[in-house]
């Protein structure tokens, strides 16, 4: 018996232990006037981000953090004529060592954002329309509606849009990119994963590509383009017709196809490594 009140007494310590390690606190909190059309602009060193629109004409930023990040780093939000920044910057004598932070931020639905963090994930929720820019080293971007111009790159994680319109450029070096959208043009890359795309409306040239794994395109059946699919080591597919003619090398005549899709159209390019290229009907 009194082993066992040992060894719940050592797991109560050590949960305590662990739940005061992984606390953090409110470190800055605020919220500022602006206007529609403004500018958002957030650099910070390994943070996930997480914004949020509503129809207010306000920025309100909250930015948690453990008492690491609270003593290492310097936290600054400023606004200048209705355009937002948000800084984190380490101090000179900063060691860096189990930081934990957090930046939590509500925009108005009409508005620019450009995000940059160093190793963690960007998210936006709600509809926004305005030019969006993220960029982190090394998590995921999820980006719940936008309409407006859109460039999203990782370094080592997953892209996923789930409604985009206008034109479109996604970049990740080791991760899947979904993307699911119209009325743009399309440019996706990713070293080392998946790449889906949905897309409606009019054709403004899609250039997908993946070094080591599969392209799955859905799009509506009068859609028109002049088709390039490319695959070294995989089989191209489509449920659309695509008029024209393989390869007339034998050896990669399930690896080259170029041809029109109704009639043709503006630029669709796939090309994949080590992977198949399957194009579905809507």
């Amino acid at each position: 018996m009194k082993v066992v009140k040992l060894f719940l007494a050592l797991f109560v310590t050590l949960s305590f232990l662990n739940v005061s390690f992984a606390q953090t606190d409110l470190i800055k909190e605020q919220t500022l006037t602006t206007t529609y059309g403004k500018n958002l602009t957030v650099s910070v060193p390994g943070s996930d981000v997480n914004i949020t629109t509503w129809s207010k004409e306000e920025v309100y930023v909250k930015i948690t953090g453990n008492e690491n990040a609270k003593t290492n780093f310097d936290f600054t939000i400023n606004s200048n004529s209705g355009d937002v920044e948000v800084k984190a910057e380490k101090k000179n004598e900063a060691k860096g060592e189990n930081i934990s932070m957090k930046i939590e931020i509500s925009i108005p639905d009409k508005f620019n954002a450009k995000v940059s963090t160093a190793g963690g994930d960007i998210k936006i929720d709600n509809s926004l329309t305005g030019e969006v820019k993220l960029n982190t080293a090394g998590g995921d971007i999820t980006v719940s509606s936008v309409t407006g111009n859109c460039k999203l790159n990782t370094a080592g994680g997953d892209i996923r849009v789930q409604n985009f319109k206008g034109d479109i450029k996604a970049n990740t070096a080791g991760g899947n990119i979904n993307l699911n959208g119209s009325e743009g043009e399309v440019t996706a890359n990713t070293s080392g994963g998946e790449v889906e795309l949905k897309y409606t409306g009019e054709n403004k040239g899609i250039i997908l590509n993946t070094m080591g794994g599969n392209i799955l395109v859905y799009l509506p059946s009068d859609f028109k383009a002049d088709c390039k699919f490319t695959t070294m080591n995989g089989v191209i597919k489509s449920e659309i017709t695509i008029s024209g003619e393989k390869s007339d090398d034998k050896s990669e005549e399930n690896n080259i196809l170029k041809g029109k899709m109704n009639g043709g159209g503006n630029s669709m390019k796939c090309s994949t490594m080590g992977g198949n290229i399957t194009v579905k009907s809507l």
